[in-house]
């Protein structure tokens, strides 16, 4: 039980006196439930009376329910407050004009018998096993010897109950019978072997047969809970078949894992789950309210049977039963009540065909003696049911927004060291002091290349002499190779730049441009990948802590994630600067309706709360993001550098002529505005460039 690992967590801080409590009240209840089991035996239900089990009965019995099924007169029910049943003229009137599947089936089928007064049935068809190889060698027989049925020959089958009891049902797609076995243990948790007889024909059911669960459960005061369900086991005629509990919004589904595709004939299935918080506990009684039928296939059902067994000496104080649509409900008419007092069981019995839809509802008040009230610890664990992805999403909120605060007064209060070491280009350095591209940047990238050995730089009158000096480009990065091919065609060995073709330059600019924002980009995710490595852990990590909650936790993860990455792009849509305003709008119009899209979503798994607080978190993580990557922020370290490293051109300039190192740091010169110390002279006139730069900037 996932809820109930975070309370035994929760209690065992408390001390020993709490475990010592848990382990009573567990053995409390492993008493009462072998007591239970031991003096309590569930009795078969009697054989249905009046049901067929040959042939002139058959066609008596398909006579006699299709009267039945005609006459739908509703009564109001008194003391009933949470069913809310009435009587309602047109609402009867409508059920005699648009009568359902079932009732069509029946009166086809009474037509017939009309017509035939002295024949018998064809074939009576009886599929044993849902095994591949036996419905394959079926189908086999079937193809190998074809049959002939006459038009006005009815197709039926042959039905074994639960009972062992075998009659004769329309070869439609329908459920003849269908009983559900409940145990209300004294924990308050609620047992439920259900078997389902089904005529498949493959028409609605080509996958198999799938069962709802309620997701949640209603007091009559309007209190709403959550309920908690255990899938123990589905059998198909008698063959476990791999199932699992899937979310599905307003209610759990019990499916196939895999598809399972199901051939015409018929089965029996066999559900085995229980249920939690399905007891209500009020201060006089308790009570408990289940939809046999939950209200859910789209086929009729024949016959609904459900028996209900409460803990020994425990005697129900009323019961009421329901069955149709809400909230006009027919009572006692249609639905039969029996009791065994001996063995404290309730027997609850619909005595007409339900429609496709169509619920059958029993509502029964239990005295308090004989059930273990909820302590602390189970309380703690329907907490956490209907909470914890609240719970855990706050916190991976809270989380990452201190983490952020705290990181901030960290990098304000200048003790903060972090750098990246990336290589930095003269544009780059001159990025990081003026936070600009400029001429100048361009400039510093020539004078790069010059000193790569990769050109040459000459100037004459107003026009600028690009000389390429190797063809081996290998030491540039694409960006880099791109704008010198712009420049310098692939067969050129020197271009002469003037006003008429000063294109070349100014798109070689802007490839440089984007090639020093990139890197400035990457230097930032490197100073953030701490920050941002922490911020998605913690949205990763709760995430994973609701999915854990959910009955399906792969699904539910898998469902999260993805929509929050949805959510993460469509976040990052709008706070992007598009060039053409009209593009820009619609794009932030559309990413808009995409991340209401996406919390929609994610509320067919979780609390509406929880999707918000996620959204909230994407939404810190980019503001803290861009926060940190600003001049302020992380890059502060290296701004420092960057004037540091200039400080130093203009300091140590004789050093750096002397030393020949001129060359190699004259782009650096230039971008970083120290050119004023390093005037032209005999001992760097060989490699000085920085007088052929105005050139450049009149080009551009």
């Amino acid at each position: 039980m996932k809820k109930l690992f975070f309370a035994i967590c929760f209690i065992t801080l408390f001390g020993p006196n709490a475990e010592a409590a848990i382990t009573q009240m567990h053995d409390e209840i492993e008493l009462h439930q072998h007591e239970a089991d031991q003096n309590m035996k569930m009795r078969q239900p009697a054989p249905l009376k009046g049901v067929p089990a040959d042939y002139e009965s058959f066609r008596n019995f398909i006579r006699e329910r299709s009267k039945i099924v005609a006459q739908t007169p509703l009564s109001v029910v008194q003391n009933a407050s949470t069913m809310n049943a009435q009587g309602d003229v047109e609402f009867i009137a409508k059920q005699k004009q648009n009568k359902s599947t079932f009732e069509q089936i029946y009166e086809e089928a009474m037509e017939r018998l009309n017509l035939l007064e002295n024949n018998k049935p064809a074939d009576l068809i009886n599929t044993p096993a849902l095994l591949p190889e036996a419905i394959e060698q079926k189908q086999n027989e079937q193809q190998n010897t074809p049959k002939q049925t006459p038009e006005n020959e009815i197709d039926v089958v042959s039905i074994t109950l639960p009972t062992g009891q075998t009659v004769l049902a329309p070869a439609k797609e329908h459920i003849p019978y269908l009983t559900s076995k409940i145990e209300i243990l004294p924990n308050g948790i609620v047992h439920i072997k259900e078997t389902v007889n089904l005529i498949a024909n493959g028409i609605k059911l080509k996958y198999g047969l799938s069962k709802a669960l309620p997701k949640y459960s209603i007091s009559r005061t309007g209190v709403k809970n959550a309920t908690i369900p255990y899938l123990n086991s589905v059998k198909i005629n008698g063959t476990d078949v791999p199932y699992q509990l899937k979310d599905a919004g307003d209610r759990y589904l019990i499916v196939p894992k895999d598809k399972l595709p199901l051939q015409p004939g018929v089965y029996t299935y066999e559900f085995d789950y229980m249920l939690d918080r399905k007891l209500w506990y009020y201060d006089d009684r308790n009570e408990f309210y289940w939809d046999v039928t939950g209200s859910f296939w789209n086929l009729a059902i024949s016959q609904a049977i459900a028996t209900v067994r409460l803990p020994i000496d425990v005697n129900p104080l009323g019961q009421n039963m329901f069955i149709g649509y809400a909230p006009n409900y027919l009572t006692d008419i249609y639905s039969t009540i029996t009791k065994d007092k001996a063995t404290n069981a309730l027997g609850f019995t619909s005595t007409m065909p339900l429609y496709a839809g169509e619920g059958m509802h029993i509502l029964i008040s239990i005295p308090k003696k004989g059930f273990l009230e909820p302590d602390f610890n189970k309380k703690f664990e329907w907490f956490i049911e209907d909470y914890g992805d609240i719970i855990f999403s706050l916190f991976g909120l809270i989380a990452i927004v201190i983490a952020y605060i705290i990181s901030w007064r960290y990098i304000n209060s200048g003790n903060d060291n972090m750098k990246a070491e990336l290589q930095k280009t003269p544009a780059m350095l001159r990025m990081l002091i003026n936070g600009t591209f400029d001429k100048v940047s361009f400039g510093s990238f020539l004078l790069d290349l010059f000193r790569r050995n990769i050109i040459d730089l000459k100037a004459e009158d107003d026009t600028l002499q690009i000389i390429k000096k190797t063809d081996n480009l290998s030491r540039l990065n694409k960006f880099e190779k791109k704008a010198l091919q712009q420049i310098i065609g692939p067969k050129e060995f020197s271009v002469s730049i003037d006003r008429t073709n000063a294109l070349k330059l100014k798109r070689a600019y802007k490839i440089i441009e984007k090639d020093t924002f990139k890197r400035i980009r990457l230097l930032t995710l490197k100073l953030n990948a701490g920050y941002i490595f922490f911020s998605c852990a913690m949205l990763a990590l709760s995430e994973l802590a609701m999915a854990w909650l959910n009955v399906n936790t792969p699904e539910t993860f898998g469902v999260l994630i993805s929509t929050t990455l949805t959510l993460a792009f469509y976040v990052w849509v709008l706070k992007t600067k598009f060039k053409n305003k009209f593009i820009g709008i619609i794009a932030k119009i559309f990413a808009v309706i995409l991340i209401i899209l996406a919390v929609m979503i994610m509320c067919l798994h979780i609390h509406f709360v929880s999707a918000l607080f996620i959204a909230a978190m994407v939404l810190a993580i980019f503001t803290y993001t861009n926060l940190f990557a600003t001049r302020k922020g992380l890059l502060k370290n290296n701004i420092k550098d960057a004037l540091a490293f200039k400080q130093n051109l203009v300091d140590n300039a004789r050093t750096v002529v002397l030393g020949g190192q001129f060359k190699i740091q004259q782009a650096n010169i230039y971008a970083l505005n120290a050119q004023q110390s390093y005037p032209k002279s005999f001992d760097i006139a060989k490699d000085y460039r920085l007088d052929v730069m105005p050139l450049v900037h009149n080009l551009l």
